[in-house]
């Protein structure tokens, strides 16, 4: 009786599994026809690589192509809103194509390749970036920093630091030579100097700052051109001598010597004991060569006073006068100083050949006199 029981549900599990085997093959058959109705998808070759170069509201696409079998590239950007073909035909190369009036902004292009039997690729994607106005609006001018010249009439300019974020590459310096010629240099970011020896004297200069965004930069954007402040520039003091003084103070916070230091923070203090000399004062310079004088710099005080304010015991009126042998001397004239001025004071002269240089300061509000720093500029 049991075995009879066990043999009727052996029979019974095997008629389930059939039913269940041919649910499965019918499933499977349906998606197989399902599969095979949509057919095998083809796909053309994508572009092996490509790049962006990004510009002035363009960017420049370079394709770089090994397969022979793409006709077209179909190049898609603004979520696809917008696009262009290049024409490949079959070829193996580099091709370019420039996509223009492009808003400022960055950039997704999506490639897409067609074969000759109008197949596509899966997209290769590149980005890039466009600039324009407000990248433009950003980019600032190098500033100089000073302007100088040594004994051998060399011009020296001090450049001040620029912003190498935003792409600056150089500074475009254009200025006329000795023979009347004009000459354009270019000046690297990394260079914080700029020789010039064959710089015509009494002229200025100009110059404007040179960007590339990026890397990948096909074009490249400018600033306005400036022109220098001044055609006089500052005398090194290096190898100054000073000949002689009509006297100075005691300690070194007041010696003759801070005159040329390079800064209105020292002061040259003369002698202000009861003994002491009244005005006019004076100091004689040997200027280590002979130059053409073409301006006269005066600095008043700024030691031990307030910020912003000066040393009023500086003079009232001052006198220049060159020499080439220290004996003959060539009077440049005398002039108002206005000791309650802050920072430096200039006096044009008549350019003249000089060797020696005399500061006079002919009268003040003190029998003594407190001054700065002096300076010489030539052309």
């Amino acid at each position: 009786m049991k075995l009879k029981y066990l043999i009727s549900c052996i029979h019974i599990i095997g008629i389930v599994i059939l039913i269940l085997w041919g649910y499965s093959c019918s499933d499977m058959n349906e998606l197989a026809d399902r599969f095979l109705d949509k057919g095998e998808t083809i796909y053309a070759a994508k572009v092996d690589s490509a790049s962006a170069g990004t510009g002035n509201n363009r960017i420049l696409i370079e394709l770089y192509i090994k397969t022979p079998r793409i006709e077209t590239v179909r190049i898609y950007w603004n979520d696809n809103k917008d696009s262009m073909d290049i024409r490949i035909n079959g070829q193996t190369d580099i091709f370019k194509t420039t996509i223009e009036g492009l808003t400022e902004k960055s950039y997704i292009f999506n490639l897409v390749s067609f074969d000759k039997h109008g197949n596509r690729s899966l997209p290769y994607e590149v980005t890039g970036t466009v600039y324009g106005e407000n990248y433009q609006s950003t980019l600032l001018n190098r500033g100089v920093y000073s302007m100088q010249s040594d004994i051998y009439r060399n011009k020296i300019i001090t450049w001040g630091n620029v912003d190498v974020t935003l792409g600056a590459k150089y500074t475009e310096i254009q200025y006329t030579n000795q023979t009347g010629k004009n000459v354009t240099l270019e000046v690297p970011v990394e260079d914080s100097k700029t020789v010039i020896p064959d710089y015509k004297g009494g002229t200025k200069f100009k110059y404007r700052t040179v960007y590339v965004p990026d890397q990948m930069g096909v074009d490249t954007f400018y600033t306005d051109y400036k022109e220098s402040v001044s055609s006089h520039f500052s005398l090194l003091k290096e190898g100054w001598k000073i000949v002689n003084f009509s006297s100075q103070h005691a300690g070194s916070d007041n010696v003759v010597t801070n005159i040329i230091d390079g800064t209105d923070a020292t002061r040259w203090h003369c002698n202000a004991t009861p003994e002491g000399p009244n005005y006019p004062h004076h100091v004689t310079f040997d200027l280590n060569g002979e130059v053409t004088v073409s301006q006269f710099g005066v600095w008043a005080t700024t030691f031990e006073q307030a910020t912003g304010s000066v040393d009023l015991r500086g003079p009232d009126k001052i006198q220049f006068l060159v020499s080439l042998d220290g004996n003959e001397w060539t009077d440049l004239g005398s002039f108002d100083f206005d000791r309650f001025r802050l920072g430096e004071q200039l006096y044009p002269v008549i350019p003249t050949q000089a060797k020696y240089y005399k500061f006079v300061g002919i009268r003040g509000p003190e029998k003594y006199m407190v001054l700065g720093e002096l300076d010489v500029y030539c052309q």
